[in-house]
């Protein structure tokens, strides 16, 4: 594995969850009741920020996996790092492991959404997700020591 700064790939991580964030936020089209709401881009920003984040907590093993599958990244995170994300978020591991089933290619799929003829995801849960797995892999950063390579 060539040598990946984990406090990059949290930037990244970081990054993604802002813009997630901020393309949630409904704003009102001119002269209409309506209002706008780019959710494709939000799920994949999302998604993508989720990821990001766990290939983060992965690089402070100097692991990393490349795949967008949100599953298999889960899978590969440490019993510790897993069992406090089940309890930070209230669930049991069951119920962990069908949400991120549910939402295992969400960055994929919604990439290429008019590909499909029904997506469901809930970004509630890839929020919240993706911001106890943030600031895991902000704790790990101090507990291992693990410096920014500048």
């Amino acid at each position: 594995m060539k040598n990946i700064d984990p406090h990059k790939v949290l930037d990244n991580a970081n990054a993604f969850l802002i813009a997630a964030n901020r393309l949630n936020e409904q704003r009102p089209i001119s002269n209409t009741t309506n209002f706008e709401l780019p959710i494709v881009p939000y799920v994949v920003s999302l998604s993508f920020a989720l990821e990001m984040a766990m290939k983060a907590i992965l690089a402070t093993d100097r692991k990393f996996v490349r795949t967008h599958e949100l599953l298999k990244l889960y899978n590969k995170l440490p019993e510790l790092v897993k069992n406090e994300t089940i309890v930070e978020l209230n669930l049991t591991a069951l119920e962990m492991r069908m949400k991120l089933s549910k939402a295992n290619k969400s960055f994929e799929d919604w990439r290429y959404y008019y590909e499909s003829t029904s997506l469901e995801v809930d970004p509630v849960f890839l929020t919240r997700l993706a911001t106890v797995l943030r600031d895991i892999c902000q704790r790990l950063f101090s507990e291992k020591n693990i410096v920014r390579v500048e």
